[in-house]
């Protein structure tokens, strides 16, 4: 699942599964949209992880403040 199957296509595409980081922190996840929905699970290796779902396709970076936001208040857990 988060082997990278084509690093000659996509270093960072695992199967199903993409890899970002943030803050130094490499993070595995997935996202979508639709017509009116936004979404994006994440996780990283000590089990941390996230799950957004917005019932709107959302404007500018509202799903990275989101998810920057779920990130940052997880160090005060």
């Amino acid at each position: 699942m988060k082997r990278i199957q084509y690093p000659q296509l996509d270093e960072r595409q695992g199967l199903v599964w993409y890899s970002w980081m943030s803050d130094e922190v490499r993070y595995f996840g997935h996202g979508g949209s639709d017509r009116g929905v936004s979404t994006r699970v994440g996780f990283r290796d000590d089990g941390l992880g996230f799950v957004i779902l917005m019932n709107t396709a959302g404007s500018g970076n509202t799903l990275n403040r989101i998810e920057d936001a779920l990130i940052d208040a997880s160090d005060e857990i």
